[in-house]
């Protein structure tokens, strides 16, 4: 029997030469590895563009029913029927103080109102005292703030600051004539605080 192990041949020469020279390199395995590093770099560089991108693609422009009566309810200043809306006043204040109101005035179109203004005293008026024939001469004692007239565009929103006094609740109503017509809104009390 041959036994390879000890024999000497070209066989082992030629491992012998591979083991005697660490100077040449076998294989250089880590080239590979900068190819790799690129394509991931490539990848989340074009991710991230995207990403920044993706805030100017136009969204579907089907727009669900729900969501345009929402956008409507936002705008204050949209057309709705011929009136006054929203009046807005603070629901506590101290005495003698300056209050800022505003409410706004709108018709079904584009239109004018003959005037607007804001009117108030220290006794509640029932909603039931309020129609197309109220003037202010016969419901708050005649106080007024932010009095506007003539040819008003509308819709739009007003704004008037009046002084309470010392004590009590003050009741207030904003009113508009809009094609000779009197419009009132609800009426909003002001709780005056003593300290």
């Amino acid at each position: 029997m041959h036994n390879e192990d000890n024999q000497g041949g070209p066989q082992e020469e030629k491992n012998s030469e591979q083991s005697n020279n660490p100077i040449e390199p076998v294989e250089n395995k880590g080239d590979g590895s900068f190819g790799w590093l690129w394509i991931v770099g490539i990848i989340v560089a074009v991710a991230v563009v995207l990403f920044f991108l993706q805030s100017n693609v136009p969204q579907d422009s089907v727009v669900d029913e729900d969501e345009v009566a929402d956008e409507v309810a936002v705008d204050p200043l949209r057309f709705r029927d011929a009136g006054v809306y929203d009046l807005a006043t603070p629901s506590n204040v101290a005495p003698e103080s300056i209050v800022g109101l505003d409410w706004i005035v709108s018709a079904a179109e584009a239109a004018t109102a003959d005037s607007t203004a804001v009117y108030w005293g220290m006794e509640s008026l029932a909603d039931s005292e309020f129609d197309a024939d109220t003037t202010p001469d016969n419901t708050y004692p005649g106080t007024e703030a932010g009095d506007l007239s003539g040819d008003i565009a509308i819709p739009a929103k007003f704004e008037a600051n009046i002084q309470v006094p010392k004590s009590g609740t003050v009741y207030l109503r904003a009113h508009a004539v809009i094609d000779g017509v009197n419009y009132w809104s609800g009426e909003e009390a002001i709780n005056i605080e003593n300290k």
